[in-house]
């Protein structure tokens, strides 16, 4: 299967333009979707580290005070339940 690069030019996408200019508007937005794909890929694998740093940390929280760690989650449940309740009870009406 031929690449798209490789069978059309962006001068045939670009009626009126000389060739040199496309292949330089080409080779642009090549390297322009290329360095915003490793940003974002950086972005991605940061956020997944910070992440999991605080599943750890948040598991060693409850670990060393597991009260403390129940009444976090129950509090939360009920705060999550009631806009729950909140918000399909309005939808209700």
């Amino acid at each position: 299967m031929s690449n798209l690069r490789d069978s059309t030019t962006f001068n045939d996408l670009l009626p009126g333009k000389e060739h040199k200019n496309s292949q330089t508007l080409g080779n642009q937005l090549e390297s322009f979707t290329h360095d915003a794909g490793e940003k974002i890929g950086v972005m991605a694998s940061k956020f997944a580290d910070r992440a999991s740093e605080q599943y750890k940390t948040g598991r060693k929280y409850v670990v060393d005070n597991p009260a403390k760690g129940i009444a976090i989650a129950t509090a939360t449940g009920i705060v999550a339940g009631g806009l729950l309740t909140l918000m399909f009870h309005r939808r209700q009406q």
